[in-house]
């Protein structure tokens, strides 16, 4: 009897893994451009420098490269109210809501059940992988949509890029703002939260997001999932075992072979 064909599970859009695409191109080109400034006492940061073309020349690939950054901020921001809005839009059409405090409690829910948004549960996993981690249980946790570390990957950029929005303007004009009366030490606030805020995103991506996207023994040498979008059966119930039952619950054994993302 021939074997069952593997499912291939599809978790992100395209229109996702381009968002993904456009950061880590703005990222790259941000930190490649600003810490040769940051530190440039070191041997590196002259090379680095030049490479861009002098101190004046990659000061301003940075901050077009941070007007991008703050372009896909936008971008996601009108993405994620759109689709929000869309998925209130079609509770509220099946479930008419019978007032307002009964519409505003269906829209809360809604927000709360977005994939990305963080629950209950997530403080749970968090527990149940400490325990694995440390031989305390033989159970990894019972991910769903996204496990926890997916989530703290992506809301982070909702607290890190507003930093670069609000302390970018007074790097690139200080004049301006000495003018209209900004003090001193307020501009050089900025430079030191703008650049610090740099180098722990720096650091989160390079030891917490590689790690976790490629180093794992589970995704080395590379996740190609954000770049295909999609995942192997077997690689879905290892890593998100609640969501590949629920799934299978709803596809059934005899489910297609390439199972169809819900839009987010």
């Amino acid at each position: 009897m021939a074997e069952a064909q593997e499912r291939t599970f599809y978790r992100i859009t395209l229109h996702q893994r381009i968002q993904h695409v456009v950061i880590m191109i703005t990222f790259s080109i941000q930190v490649l451009t600003g810490f040769p400034l940051k530190f440039s006492g070191v041997a590196w940061s002259y090379p680095l420098i030049k490479l861009f073309g002098g101190v004046y020349m990659a000061g301003r690939i940075h901050r077009i490269s941070g007007l991008f950054m703050g372009g896909l901020f936008a971008w996601v921001l009108v993405y994620i109210i759109i689709t929000t809005i869309q998925k209130c839009l079609v509770v509220l059409k099946e479930q008419p809501a019978e007032n307002l405090n009964d519409a505003l409690t269906k829209i809360i829910k809604v927000v709360y059940n977005l994939p990305v948004f963080p629950r209950a549960k997530d403080g749970k996993d968090i527990v149940d992988a400490l325990k694995y981690f440390f031989f305390l249980s033989d159970k990894p946790p019972d991910t769903d949509k996204f496990s926890w570390k997916e989530k703290f990957d992506y809301l982070a950029v909702f607290w890190g890029i507003p930093v670069f929005i609000l302390t970018g303007p007074f790097l690139w004009f200080p004049s301006l703002f000495a003018n209209v009366g900004v003090p001193p030490v307020a501009i050089n606030v900025a430079l030191v939260v703008h650049s610090d805020e740099a180098f722990l995103a720096f650091t989160v991506i390079m030891v917490w997001h590689f790690y976790n996207a490629i180093f794992s023994p589970e995704k080395f040498p590379f996740d190609g999932m954000v770049i295909t979008g999609t995942i192997s059966e077997s690689h879905m119930i290892h890593e998100y075992p609640a969501e590949y039952r629920r799934i299978m619950t709803e596809e059934g054994e005899h489910g297609p072979s390439i199972v169809q993302p819900e839009e987010e």
